[in-house]
């Protein structure tokens, strides 16, 4: 059996929840019953997995997270970004833990959900090659509280390409186990609470009414399945790339035929203007096809990518459909 691994990513910079006057405040240090909520998820943590890792952002972060931790007789496997990838944010943080727990099960939560229920968490099934995922009824996803099983595949060279959010691993996963929230919550009659994150200091008030957590029991998940990616070591591929492509697309991996487009443009295999012309085909396709799996999450990411990479005049539209996603999934709307 594979060890299964707690995996809290800790690197944020909390920008809602700072003080406009005051110093920075770390959302990990912060209290919950006068324990630190960092700590209090890795106690937790290790009553359900194997092993528990931190992933941080800076050197500086590491430290004072050692000093804090080291008087812990369980000490968890704290993870330094790698400063050589390009990618940022969260998804460095993701990809790094991956790269680190190499054949294990990993679960992810963000240090910022103090009063999610880890027993809850450690009942999702996991997918050998795939992921398994939090949703809510309108589409909405739970990125960082995502699993990832020991057999999970992505080309190494993803690192080297601009991205950030925590959606790119989900958007080229050929098996999804995806998990209801709201049934969840039905089902067993839970307070809402659990799946909370702190954005503002009220948010640490919030009223936690008691549950038997031991007694939870998930309703049947839902299956999105694809053909395994194949094998590939980016870097040597050369300019004819077009079998591979279509090899992709007859299986439905658009997202990944757009990140093949793009590491090729970075590499100066493909000019801008045929990389926009195939881009934004690709995540054409990506978006209708994450439409018809109800997964509007990801079908606004493909429309933001559009956007973001292959600008053009019909671009009103687009935006107009982002902006009626997001209502749908009750993200307030803002100009990208």
């Amino acid at each position: 059996m594979q060890d299964n691994v707690l995996a809290i990513l800790a690197g944020g910079f909390s920008r809602r929840y700072q003080d406009k006057e005051g110093q920075f405040i770390d959302k990990a240090l912060l209290s919950i019953n006068n324990v630190p909520i960092l700590l209090d998820l890795i106690k937790r943590g290790f009553q359900f997995y194997d092993e528990v890792s931190v992933s941080v952002n800076s050197l500086e972060r590491k430290n004072k997270y050692e000093q804090i931790l080291g008087i812990e007789k369980n000490q968890p496997s704290r993870i330094i970004i790698d400063k050589k990838m390009k990618i940022k944010g969260v998804l460095r943080g993701i990809i790094s833990t991956i790269k680190e727990n190499q054949d294990k099960n990993i679960q992810f939560i963000s240090v910022d959900r103090p009063f999610i229920d880890l027993n809850l968490l450690n009942k999702t099934n996991h997918l050998e090659k795939g992921i398994s995922l939090l949703h809510y009824d309108n589409g909405l996803l739970e990125p960082l509280l995502a699993s990832y099983g020991e057999r999970f595949y992505f080309p190494l060279e993803i690192d080297q390409l601009p991205l950030s959010r925590a959606d790119v691993l989900i958007r080229i996963c050929p098996q999804i186990l995806l998990y209801n929230i709201d049934n969840i919550i039905k089902t067993n009659q839970l307070p809402s609470y659990i799946f909370t994150n702190i954005n503002v200091q009220s948010d640490l008030s919030i009223e936690k009414p008691s549950y038997d957590s031991a007694a939870i029991d998930l309703p049947e998940p839902r299956l999105i399945i694809r053909k395994d990616l194949p094998k590939i070591n980016l870097s040597l591929i050369e300019e004819d790339f077009q079998e591979l492509v279509h090899k992709l697309v007859e299986n439905e991996h658009y997202y990944f035929s757009f990140l093949l487009f793009l590491y090729l443009k970075q590499n100066s295999k493909l000019n801008s203007r045929e990389f926009q012309r195939l881009a934004y085909d690709v995540l054409e396709s990506e978006y209708r096809y994450w439409l018809d799996e109800n997964m509007n999450f990801l079908a606004l990411h493909a429309l933001q990518d559009q956007i973001e990479f292959c600008s053009r005049p019909t671009d009103q539209e687009k935006l107009k459909e982002i902006s009626k996603l997001k209502k749908k999934m009750g993200i307030i709307p803002r100009i990208l």
